[in-house]
C-alpha cells in the first residue's frame, strides 16, 4: 500500500475510534447530545489496554471552535485527560485565539489543563508569552511569568519596541478582559513603569470601560499639562468620555462627552467645566449637543446647540478658533418634487459685547418648496413660500457703527414666488430655455429709524437663455467642448429698494453667470434689462487629465443699488470674471477664481491646489480681495493657507501647516506634527504657534505629544517594521 494509502485508512481508522471513545465521555461530562463529537485524525494510532489511545504524527483534533494540532497525543479515557506533547498549537475562537507550547495536560474537552513553555496571540496582534498557562472552564486562560507585547522581534534585534513584563496574566475570554499582576511596562528593554494592578483590553474587543490614551501638552497659555480620558461603556448604544486635565500654572478642566445611538438617531452632549488664571476665581467652560433623528412621513429633525462661559475660551484651551457660535434646531423633509424646512438659529458673537448687540441674535425660517411638471405648458413650475423672520438685541433705531444697517433693526418677512422654465432643442445644436417667475414679498421692520414700518414688493421677471455646445473629438479620443452662453432678462418691482439683510456679500462665479440675481438673498433683487454673457470651454483626455475655463461678464442697461465694490458687479458692467479647473489621474486638483476690471485691475483672486503623490500630498489656498468697508474688509487681504504632508517612511510621517499675512507681514497660525506607527506603537508630537490677538485672544504656542500602546483593544495597527537581512 503507498503511504498516501496507509495514512488515509490510518486516518479513517482513527476517526472511527475517536467518535467511538471521546465522544461519550464528552457527553458524560455533561454535553448537551446535540453538541459536536470530538474528531481525532493522525498518522498512527494504537490502543493500549481497554482505557488507553495513543495518537502520533500529525495530529489534528476537532472540537466545536476548538482545534488542536500536536506531535503525539495519549488519551486517558480513565482519568478523562490528554497527554500531549508538541508542537502544540491549540486555536480556539475563529482563529482570534491561538495557543502554542511545548507540553500540555488537557481534559478531554480541551477546556481545562495545563500547558508548559506557552505563547498566546490573540487576534494575530498581542503575544504573551509565558512559562506556564493554565485554562479553567473555557473561559479563563491563566499565564505565569508573562511577557506581553504586539512588536515584531528581528532576529538581528531580539528587543520589541515595548513590553509589559508581569508575575500573572488572567486572561478572560467572555469579557475580553486582561489582568496584569506586577506589571512593568519596558521601552527597549529599559524599565520605565511599574503598575502593581493592571487591567487592559484584549485585541477582540470593540469597547470596554476603561481609560484611554492620556495625552501631554505645554502651553504659553496654560503651563505643562495632562489629560487622561477614562471611558464608560454604559450600554451597547450609549457611552460617557470623562477627562480631566490638569497643569503646572493651576488649570483644572474636567471634559465630560456622551453618545447614545437610537433606532431612528443618535445624540451627543459634550461640555467641560475648568478653573485657572487666566480669568482667576471663575468658573469657565462649553456646552455642545447636536443629534439627528428620522421621523414618520420622511421627515428629519436635527439640532446643534452651543454655549460657552466668556469670548476666549475656545482659543485658550485650543478648542477651535471660532468667532461665532450658532445654535439650531431645524425640521426637514426633501422629495423629488417637495422641499420642506423649518428652524430656528441663535446666534452669539465671540468679538465683544459691543459687536454682539448689533449683528442678528436669533431667526426663525419656515419654507415650502413644491416642483410640478404642467401638460399645458411643459417644462417645469415650481411654487413655494417662504416667512423669515430675526432679531437684534440693540435697541438702537439708529446706525452707530455707520455699516448701513440700523443696530437694532428687526425684520419680518413673507415671500411667494412662482417661477417657470422650459428647454428646447433647436437646430444646428442650440439649446434656448425661456424663463419667467413673479415674486411678492411682504415686510416688517421694526426698531429702524429710516425704514420702520411695513412693505412690500411685487416683483416681475422673464428671461431667455441660449447654450450652444460645439464639440470636437481629436484623433488621441481626447474631447473638447467650446460653450456659448447668452442670457437676456428683464425685471421691475413696484418697491426700487428694501432694506438689505441676507445680501451683504455678494459672489459672483461661473455658478451665477447665468441666474435671474447674483444676490444671495431675497432682500436685495436685481432690476432692469440686463445681460449675461459668457464661453465656456472644456476638455477631458482618455488618460484622466481633465480642463475646464469660463469667462463672463453682466452687462445692464442701469446700475443696480446694493453691489458692493468687493463683489465686481459695481456700475452698468461687472468686472470680468475667469474661472478654471484642472485635474491630472496623478493626483492633481486645480482650480481658481478672478475677477479684472476693463484696465485689468484685480478686484478678487483665489485659488486652491491639491496634489498627491505616493508619500506627498500638499494642499494650498490663497485669497486676494481689495479693500471694502461695505464688507467689513477695511484692509486689503491677501493670504496664504498651506497643508502639507510627507510619508518618510513606512511608519514615518511629518505633516506641516500655515497661514501667512501678506499686508499684515507676518504669519497668523503655524502647525508642525511628526508622527510615528507601526504595528505595536503610535507616536505623535505636534507644535502650533497661534500669533492673532485682539482684546480677549492673545498669541499662544501648544506642544502636545500623545502615546498609545497598540494591540489592546480594536484599534488599527500600522505597517509592520522590517527586519535587516
Amino acid at each position: 500500500m503507498s503511504p498516501r494509502g496507509l495514512r488515509a485508512g490510518l486516518a479513517a481508522l482513527a476517526l472511527t475510534t475517536a467518535l467511538l471513545a471521546v465522544a461519550p465521555q464528552l457527553r458524560a461530562q455533561g454535553s448537551a447530545p446535540t453538541d459536536p463529537p470530538a474528531t481525532l485524525v493522525a498518522d498512527s494510532l494504537e490502543i493500549a489496554g481497554d482505557a488507553m489511545l495513543i495518537a502520533a504524527g500529525n495530529v489534528e483534533v476537532f472540537y466545536g471552535t476548538t482545534h488542536l494540532r500536536a506531535g503525539r497525543i495519549v488519551f486517558d479515557q480513565a482519568a478523562d485527560r490528554l497527554q500531549i506533547d508538541g508542537p502544540i498549537r491549540l486555536t480556539d475562537r475563529d482563529g482570534q485565539t491561538v495557543i502554542v507550547a511545548d507540553q500540555g495536560d488537557l481534559s478531554a474537552d480541551l477546556n481545562e489543563g495545563i500547558l508548559t513553555s506557552a505563547r498566546i496571540v490573540l487576534n494575530q496582534q498581542l503575544q504573551i508569552a509565558a512559562a506556564e498557562l493554565r485554562r479553567a472552564g473555557g473561559r479563563y486562560t491563566d499565564l505565569d511569568q508573562t511577557v506581553a507585547s504586539a512588536c515584531r522581534v528581528c532576529k538581528d534585534n531580539p528587543t520589541p519596541l515595548w513590553e509589559i513584563r508581569a508575575n500573572r496574566v488572567v486572561h478572560d475570554q467572555v469579557e475580553r478582559q486582561l489582568y496584569f499582576d506586577h506589571a512593568r511596562l519596558r521601552v527597549l528593554g529599559i524599565p520605565v513603569l511599574y503598575v502593581p494592578r493592571l487591567r487592559m483590553p484584549d485585541p477582540t474587543l470593540d469597547r470596554a470601560t476603561g481609560f484611554l490614551t492620556a495625552g501631554f501638552f505645554s502651553s504659553t497659555n496654560l503651563g505643562t499639562g495632562i489629560t487622561i480620558p477614562y471611558f464608560i461603556a454604559l450600554g451597547p448604544s450609549r457611552d460617557l468620555t470623562l477627562t480631566p486635565l490638569l497643569t503646572t500654572d493651576g488649570a483644572r478642566s474636567l471634559d465630560l462627552r456622551y453618545r447614545q445611538a437610537f433606532r431612528t438617531g443618535d445624540i451627543l452632549l459634550q461640555g467641560a467645566l475648568s478653573r485657572d488664571k487666566i480669568i482667576p476665581d471663575d468658573w469657565r467652560g462649553y456646552f455642545r449637543a447636536e443629534g439627528r433623528f428620522g421621523l414618520p412621513r420622511d421627515f428629519g429633525l436635527s439640532f446643534n446647540i452651543e454655549a460657552v462661559s466668556d469670548d476666549a475660551y475656545f482659543a485658550d484651551y485650543e478648542i477651535g478658533d471660532r468667532d461665532l457660535l450658532r445654535s439650531d434646531i431645524a425640521l426637514s423633509r426633501v422629495r423629488r418634487d417637495e422641499y420642506i424646512l423649518g428652524r430656528v438659529i441663535a446666534f452669539r458673537s465671540l468679538r465683544g459685547q459691543e459687536a454682539g448687540a448689533r449683528i442678528t441674535a436669533g431667526l426663525v425660517e419656515a419654507t415650502w418648496d413644491r416642483r410640478f411638471r404642467p401638460a399645458l405648458t411643459g417644462g417645469e413650475l415650481g411654487l413655494s413660500f417662504q416667512l423669515y423672520g430675526h432679531n437684534r438685541r440693540s435697541t438702537s433705531g439708529g446706525d452707530v457703527d455707520g455699516d448701513g444697517i440700523s443696530d437694532g433693526r428687526d425684520l419680518v418677512r413673507g415671500t411667494a414666488i412662482l417661477d417657470w422654465r422650459r428647454d428646447w432643442v433647436l437646430a444646428g445644436g442650440v439649446i434656448g430655455a425661456l424663463q419667467g417667475q413673479l415674486a411678492a414679498d411682504v415686510y416688517g421692520v421694526g426698531q429702524d429709524d429710516l425704514w420702520g414700518g411695513r412693505h412690500s414688493r411685487v416683483l416681475a421677471t422673464a428671461g431667455a437663455e441660449l447654450r450652444w455646445p460645439l464639440v470636437k473629438t481629436e484623433a488621441g479620443g481626447a474631447r473638447q467642448v467650446l460653450e456659448p452662453l447668452f442670457q437676456v432678462a428683464w425685471s421691475g418691482a413696484d418697491v426700487e429698494t428694501m432694506p438689505s439683510e441676507d445680501s451683504t456679500l455678494v459672489e459672483f462665479d461661473e455658478g451665477n453667470l447665468l441666474s435671474f440675481t447674483r444676490f444671495p438673498g431675497r432682500d436685495s433683487v436685481e432690476t432692469g434689462l440686463r445681460a449675461g454673457v459668457g464661453l465656456r470651454w472644456s476638455r477631458l483626455t482618455d488618460t484622466g487629465w481633465g480642463f475646464t475655463a469660463t469667462l463672463g461678464r453682466i452687462l445692464r442697461d442701469a446700475p443696480v443699488a446694493g453691489f458692493t465694490l468687493g463683489s465686481g458687479n459695481q456700475g452698468s458692467s461687472s468686472d470680468w470674471m475667469l474661472a478654471g479647473r484642472a485635474t491630472s489621474p496623478q493626483g492633481l486638483d486645480m482650480q481658481g477664481r478672478m475677477l479684472v476690471t476693463n484696465d485689468l485691475s484685480l478686484t478678487r483672486a483665489e485659488m486652491l491646489l491639491a496634489q498627491s503623490w505616493q508619500t506627498v500630498s500638499l494642499s494650498s489656498g490663497y485669497i486676494w480681495a481689495v479693500a471694502d468697508a461695505a464688507e467689513k474688509r477695511p484692509a486689503r487681504t491677501s493670504e496664504l493657507l498651506v497643508d502639507g504632508s510627507v510619508k518618510l517612511t513606512p511608519q514615518w510621517q511629518a505633516t506641516a501647516s500655515g497661514r501667512y499675512d501678506f499686508e499684515a507681514d507676518r504669519p497668523s497660525r503655524t502647525g508642525l506634527s511628526l508622527t510615528f506607527r507601526n504595528e505595536c506603537l503610535s507616536a505623535d508630537v505636534s507644535l502650533s504657534r497661534r500669533y492673532t490677538s485682539s482684546t480677549s485672544v492673545k498669541p499662544v504656542t501648544t506642544v502636545q505629544f500623545q502615546l498609545d500602546l497598540l494591540g489592546f483593544g480594536s484599534a488599527a495597527v500600522g505597517p509592520a517594521r522590517t527586519c535587516r537581512r
